[in-house]
């Protein structure tokens, strides 16, 4: 371009000039980089920039100090160039010397005013780089001009700590020069832990000799004697020579990383085996946990206790099944540990596992007899689980070991996470596809509702799960039904499918026409409804009207009760929500309820109170094994039958009911409901209500009759109601009573773990009534006398021992049971020891 006007050779003067300026300032990066001064005198001379930064920011001092050429550092200095000019790394001039061990320039920048405390961007300074880059000299020179020992950078480190990755003499130079030997860096390690953690014996044992305290702990609780065992270093292990009082052991942490010859060394030294750190920890338990199976072998074979638990309740064996360590579970398994031990989540092996989708695990545990349908708190089970989780795999093999094929929470997770071929294998398994889920979603509405499913994809399993039952129109709490989601998405083929299944009357329907009252029939009338006798295909039944009531919650009571089939739980027959008023048909209990029956067995004589009690807990049990809290427990909802059974009714009956008549029945309602903390029954309060039930039936009175219900909700807001023994409860009896009707759910026992008491109440019972009798009718009752007597003495030679003491004895001729003098038959074989005639 040839200039046209002065501008124009203006402008194009700057450029020359410009391009000029930068080749020069580039010269003279490289002539100072070089140790040039000849070339950098001249280009200074001409004008250079003395401060001109490269790309990474260093200037042309910064690069002479970094090579260590003090003519061209001085040179430059008297020119003016800025001693403390940091690059974009935030290092100075004097950084740059101090970490390259140039002290002749570290004493020239010094001299000259440079900041000897200068940071760069990660906090270090010259002494600090110096320290690390292991220049003795360079450090000594520093120290003598006041730097300052302890600096700490942004991690907290000073030239002490970092010096521990280059030499001792390093190290003892700046302790003698008084360097605190004892300061933390943000993690709270000190030069001795870090020492220890990197195997370096000779620091270690040097820090240890100048005083430095080596129960110190950082942030996480680590000692030196921890850190040296975590990272398997016998020598520093030895030398250190003791074990931890708390916290982590060295014996924790060499367990935890597969240390075996520390961890043996310090088992053979009298290390605790089953030493708990603060997290509740053991050896045992982290080694399991993190796949070490020498050291579990080693530390099971020393006797460390293989159940231990951690503070959440964890086991070897239960970490072992969380982390897939198929090895380390056989090895547990065969050694004898517990397989159904469960954590703080009520967590065992065999559901962790599952929820994990270790499918090795499963099996083997399973094979090994693990229970395959244990429930955890929420009522989950393996099955459950895997299907949570869509562990496809585990899924179709538990339900081929026939788990959960009743439960109906396994589709239901599997339908929230889309997961079509586990929906099917369960459902074409016989699961139960008819749940609802707290929103009111049914399952096929949950697959709608998502958007990653195509009509195409979904419809076959559409169609199965309403062939198996899943309601047809039912809507959400929302108002949204399977319908109308299918229509909105434009799924037509789901739309027919879902209009030709809701045509068509489940297998449960009962007509209105087909029942018949019975004169005087009626059992119950309230808020409700309307409860009385009828006759339904030739049988005597229980009809159960309901007020006017959402078609949703109503089928939402069918469905859980249509599928229960237990001896202790009343029997569904049907129902009806086609038109109103709905109902729903059940069994009639010919003995009526629970307490009128036990009064009119007592009148006779007969005590019958513990016997019907396990019956009844039997019921809740399956109930609660079946994910279904009874809510309304109470002497009027237990009935017998024909044949004597106690059964329950009316379970999960009470989200029919208005809140206004939530809080009726407030003898038998947990505290926890009075302060409306629970809205929906659980399977804690059922075992409160229950306790109450256990009052009722033992005194054959209603509890707390004295009181009013909103008296008796006020006590229960303000603290509970104070309860007196009944004088017909023994201590034991009324202390696992006083359990049950404790004022916090926590406090309450589990009903699983109530079982046996009440078998040995209703034991001890029969026993009485057995042996209240004059006579002896037959063989059969002596022989159920005897079976009870052994199972109370606990051991039949024990029996035998008691009840023949002072008596004649003789032989049976059929087992050789030595009986006593009067008896008619033997006690254990039902042998008659006399003639006939003593019946007569």
């Amino acid at each position: 371009m040839i200039p046209k006007s002065a501008f124009d050779w203006l402008q194009l003067q700057r450029s020359l000039d410009l391009y000029m300026g930068n080749k020069t300032a580039k010269a003279l990066l490289d002539a100072a980089k070089c140790g040039d001064i000849h070339t950098v005198t001249n280009l200074v001379k001409q004008g250079a920039d003395k401060d001109k930064q490269d790309k990474y920011g260093t200037t042309p001092l910064a690069w002479a100090a970094s090579d260590g050429h003090l003519d061209v550092v001085r040179y430059l200095v008297e020119q003016g160039a800025d001693k403390d000019k940091q690059n974009k790394n935030g290092s100075t001039p004097l950084i740059w010397a101090a970490m390259n061990g140039h002290r002749e320039v570290v004493k020239y920048l010094v001299e000259h005013g440079a900041d000897k405390e200068k940071q760069d961007n990660n906090g270090d300074t010259p002494l600090t780089w110096a320290a690390i880059k292991g220049h003795l000299e360079v450090v000594d020179y520093l120290i003598e001009q006041g730097a300052d020992k302890d600096k700490q950078d942004n991690d907290g480190d000073t030239p002490l700590t970092l010096a521990r990755d280059r030499n001792l003499d390093m190290m003892r130079y700046l302790v003698e020069h008084g360097a605190d030997k004892d300061k933390q860096d943000m993690y709270g390690d000190t030069p001795l832990t870090l020492a220890a953690r990197d195997r370096n014996l000779d620091m270690v044992q040097y820090l240890v000799e100048q005083g430095t305290d080596k129960d110190k702990r950082n942030e996480y609780g680590y000692t030196s004697l921890t850190l040296a065992a975590s990272s398997g270093n016998q020598d520093v292990v030895r030398f250190f020579g003791k074990q931890e009082n708390d916290g982590y052991t060295p014996l924790t942490l060499a367990a935890r990383d597969g240390n075996l010859d520390v961890v043996r060394y310090l088992v053979e030294q009298g290390a605790d085996k089953d030493k708990q750190d603060m997290y509740g920890d053991t050896p045992l338990t982290l080694a399991a946990r993190d796949g070490n199976l020498d050291v579990v072998r080693y530390l099971v074979e020393q006797g460390a206790d293989k159940d231990k638990q951690d503070m959440h309740g964890y086991t070897p064996l239960t970490l072992a099944a969380s982390y897939g360590h198929l090895e380390i579970v056989d090895y547990l398994v065969k050694q004898g540990a517990n397989k159904e031990k469960q954590n703080a989540h009520s967590n065992i092996p065999l559901t962790l596992a599952a929820s994990y989708g270790y499918l090795e695990i499963v099996e083997y545990l399973v094979e090994h007899g693990a229970d395959k349908e244990k429930q955890e708190n929420d009522g989950s089970t393996p099955l459950t689980l895997a299907a949570r989780s869509g562990h496809l795999d585990v899924v179709r093999y538990l339900i081929g070991q026939g788990a959960g094929k009743e439960g109906r929470t396994s589709v239901l997770w599997a339908a929230r996470n889309g997961n079509l071929n586990a929906i099917q294998n369960l459902v074409q398994n016989t699961a139960d596809p008819t749940g609802i889920d707290k929103d009111g979603n049914t399952m096929l509405l949950l697959l709608l509702i998502r958007s990653d499913i195509s009509e195409d994809k979904l419809l076959p399993v559409a169609k199965l799960l309403l062939e198996h039952g899943t309601p047809p129109l039912l809507s959400n709490n929302k108002g949204k039904s399977a319908k109308s989601v299918a229509r909105a998405k434009g799924f037509h083929g789901i739309v027919k499918l879902v209009e030709e299944y809701a045509a068509k009357d489940p297998k449960w329907f009962i007509p209105p026409e087909t029942i018949a009252k019975v004169n005087s029939s009626v059992l119950a009338r309230g808020g409700f409804g309307e409860v009385y006798r009828a006759k339904w295909a030739n049988s005597d039944v229980v009809v159960k009207e309901v007020a006017v009531v959402e078609l949703r919650r109503f089928l939402k009571e069918v469905n859980t009760w249509r599928k229960l089939r237990h001896a202790n739980v009343v029997p569904f027959y049907g129902a009806n929500h086609r038109k109103e008023p709905f109902f729903i048909v059940s069994q009639y209990a010919a003995n009526g309820e629970l307490v009128e029956y036990l009064k009119r067995e007592k009148e006779q004589g007969r005590i019958l109170v513990w016997r019907k009690v396990k019956e009844v807990a039997a019921g809740l049990g399956y109930l609660h094994s079946q994910g279904v809290a009874h809510g309304d427990l109470k002497g009027n909802n237990i009935v017998v039958s024909d044949n004597g059974i106690a059964m329950l009714t009316d379970f999960g009956l009470r989200s029919l009911v208005k809140r206004k008549d939530e809080l009726g029945a407030m003898a038998w309602r947990a505290p926890e409901f009075a302060h409306m903390t629970v809205l929906k029954p659980t399977r804690k309060s059922d075992v409160y209500s229950l306790g109450m039930c256990i009052i009722e039936a033992v005194t054959l009175k209603t509890p707390l009759s004295e009181y009013s219900n909103a008296k008796i909700r006020q006590f229960l807001r303000s603290g509970g109601v104070k309860v007196d023994k009944p004088d017909e409860m023994t201590e034991p009896q009324w202390n696992l009573v006083k359990q049950m009707i404790a004022v916090s759910p926590v406090d309450r026992p589990n009903l699983s773990d109530m079982v046996q008491k009440l078998e040995e109440f209703a034991d001890d019972e029969q026993m009485e009534e057995a042996h209240a009798r004059t006579t002896v009718d037959s063989p059969k009752d002596l022989m159920e006398i005897t079976k009870l007597q052994v199972r109370q003495y606990g051991d039949a030679e024990k029996m035998h021992e008691e009840v023949n003491v002072g008596k004649t004895n003789l032989t049976c001729p059929e087992c050789e049971w030595i009986a006593s003098d009067g008896d008619s038959f033997c006690r254990m074989c039902g042998f008659y020891l006399l003639t006939d005639a003593v019946f007569a």
